[in-house]
């Protein structure tokens, strides 16, 4: 609850450089990007109204604060805050736009912290001065001692502070601390409104630690499996590609006990020996290299090794004693080329050595080179249209081939980001992954969690602040297709007309094409001129073709058809402003009575904290159901049919 608990925001990390403009840092190979003093983006700054500050979140009355570089609480911690009070001073921490609290409810803190003389220190969390809940200790010692207190607040309150005073004055040094809710999900430390809405979808595996984090943008910034176990206190800290640093108190146990809570199989991304490629990357070679590769196989041996390994002990000590599962094994993300290749075949090779059972994934098509290859990542970022246009996508790739793993997907281009349109669009595509789940094997959306004071990256799944959180349209699809699976795709076909250009979401602000250049001479009149057949448009200037353009189109209407022993589940878009009747036609009976699950609304509808749920699925139920049948798809609408069959079919 704490943000920069461990003081070390604004600690460059080796490999960085520091601007003349003190905005802004430089990798070593060039990268660059928004630093503030460790507070990350100018415009969280500007949106969050931070006032500015030495040390990011923390501030001080009557107080010199400093940060102490060297005397820090172990090897992993790059530095501790020492701090001068005067009578009566104080040091503040703002949480994240604030520390939420909520009646009757308690919090654990603990810290270290020494001190040459004894100093009392009063800690309490407070809203503009008044003490919601408090607590003292005493410091004393020359080494650094946890200190450990619990907290029960008062009233509700979500803009509270975290504020450590001390009446008679002194000098402490604080090596790390830390402020938690005892209640979390399953006691595991995690907010429960997040994980239950994670829940609310069924999922069946989570990909983690997710995408560019992995890669870093250098080598001390690249993620270690070995950097996030054991007790947080020792955990390094690293600054993500996402411009915030992270003290990795959610790290791999965390990650694999969450899996475990949610009956979800985990999908573990490991480094591949490179840093971001995206963002000027830097090679691993040699012994660094060769300490990447193991450190894998030694997060393999965390997750699944007996607890007389090495890592399995370590696992133990956290209290797992018992293996973890690890189902998946992602070789780098969003990596290409020859370095990419050989990097993957190293770790391809000494995984299945070890451990042939984990299935493995591979950022790009490496079998065409000669690599082995059992699964291939594909990401897809884009526009409502590209992805009703590729419904059909996967209907013709190589069954012989490697099997597929859709590892983001998104809207995240065009008029209706986050709204209700770009659902439909991505609800689209899943049905064609959906036809085709013989190949694609594995799909998620990405990203999935966002705290909206920090955004860095737009659209996420579930929205959150520090005290609520919603899912945006599309995560009511998701939810919709994974509590709807059904156990065997049924063959089907839909007859249904396309929409026009305007329904389909291309208004007068939208381009078909980038600019590209003409040839024409200054100082005369040319003709410029088009035509069009509905599907191309053709551009001309003084008769000559200068460009062909498709045109976006797609399906009015989209289905997908699944079943069970006893029901069939008609999954539907209806991409149309208008209620369309569609016509049913089944090859079995089945009772009148069925329930359809339905996401409708206008086009741009999305949802906010003043409301939250203005878009999401309900599940009516309906009747008239039969071997032949009309269904009315509302207007911009997902639905989800269930039928119950008379007999066994």
């Amino acid at each position: 609850m704490l943000r920069n608990r461990s003081f070390e925001d604004s600690v460059l990390p080796e490999g960085y450089i520091q601007q003349e403009d003190g905005i802004h840092v430089k990798t070593v190979s060039g990268w660059l990007d928004e630093f503030c003093n460790g507070e990350g983006l100018c415009r969280w700054v500007k949106g969050n109204n931070i006032p500015e500050t030495e040390i990011p979140a923390w501030y001080t009355h009557n107080a010199k604060m400093e940060l102490e570089l060297t005397d820090t609480l172990n090897e992993h911690r790059d530095a501790a805050l020492r701090m001068q009070f005067e009578k009566d001073g104080s040091l503040t921490n703002t949480g994240y736009c604030g520390i939420s609290v909520k009646a009757g409810e308690s919090y654990s803190l603990y810290l270290f912290a020494k001190a040459k003389e004894e100093i009392g220190l009063d800690v309490a969390i407070e809203y503009q001065g008044k003490v919601l809940t408090g607590n003292s200790l005493v410091v004393s010692g020359q080494e650094y001692t946890r200190y450990d207190m619990k907290l029960t607040a008062a009233e509700d309150c979500h803009e509270a502070q975290l504020t450590i005073s001390c009446k008679e004055g002194g000098e402490v040094l604080l090596g790390f601390i830390s402020l938690m809710p005892d209640n979390t999900y399953m006691g595991h430390g995690l907010r429960t409104d997040l994980v239950e809405k994670l829940k609310g979808m069924s999922p069946k595996f989570m990909r983690f630690p997710g995408g560019c984090i992995v890669e870093g943008t250098t080598p001390s910034t690249a993620m270690r499996f070995r950097d996030t176990v054991g007790p947080a206190w020792e955990r390094p800290s690293k600054l993500f590609v996402w411009h915030y640093r992270s003290t990795l108190g959610l790290g791999f146990h965390e990650y694999l006990q969450l899996c475990e809570d949610l009956g979800m199989e985990p999908l573990y991304v490991c480094n591949c020996g490179m840093t971001c490629q995206g963002r000027k990357s830097v090679l691993l070679e040699g012994e660094a290299l060769d300490e990447m590769v193991q450190d894998t196989l030694d997060a393999i041996e965390y997750a699944i090794g007996s607890k007389e390994s090495k890592w399995g002990r370590l696992r133990a000590s956290m209290g797992h004693p018992e293996p973890f599962k690890m189902t998946y094994l992602e070789i780098g993300n969003e990596n290409w080329g020859p370095d990419y290749e050989k990097r993957y075949n190293m770790i391809y090779k000494k995984v299945k050595e070890l451990y042939p059972q984990i299935k493995t994934i591979a950022n790009e098509h490496v079998e065409k080179n000669g690599c082995p290859a059992e699964c291939v990542d594909e990401h897809f970022y884009n526009t409502t249209e590209f992805f009703a246009e590729r419904v059909n996508y996967y209907d013709d790739y190589d069954r012989k081939g490697p099997k597929i793993f859709v590892g983001e997907v998104a809207v995240n281009e065009g008029n209706y980001m986050g709204q209700l349109y770009a659902a439909l669009g991505e609800a689209a595509f899943l049905m064609g992954i959906e036809k085709n789940q013989d190949i694609v094997t594995l799909a998620s959306y990405a990203p999935l969690f966002e705290n909206v004071n920090y955004r860095a990256w737009y659209p996420n799944l579930i929205r959150f602040n520090n005290h609520q959180s919603l899912g945006i349209p599309s995560y009511y699809v998701w939810k919709m297709f994974g509590q709807n699976r059904g156990e065997y795709v049924v063959r089907s076909e839909d007859e249904g007309g396309q929409c026009s250009l305007e329904e389909f979401g291309f208004m007068h602000d939208n381009k078909l094409t980038e600019d590209f250049a003409i040839s024409v001479k200054p100082g005369e009149y040319h003709r410029f001129g088009y035509e069009t057949d509905g599907k191309q448009i053709r551009l001309y200037v003084d008769g000559e073709l200068q460009k062909e353009i498709s045109i976006p189109y797609g399906p009015a209407f989209v289905s997908v058809v699944t079943d069970t022993k006893d029901e069939i589940i008609i999954k539907a878009v209806n991409f149309a402003g208008d209620v369309d009747p569609v016509s049913i036609t089944l090859d079995c009976q089945v009772q009148g009575d069925y329930t359809v699950t339905l996401l409708s609304g206008e086009k741009g509808d999305e949802n906010s904290f003043e409301e939250p749920e203005k878009v999401k699925n309900i599940t009516v139920n309906m009747h008239g159901a039969s071997s032949e049948f009309v269904y009315e798809a509302p207007p911009y609408s997902v639905s989800v049919l269930r039928l119950k069959k008379c007999e066994a079919f």
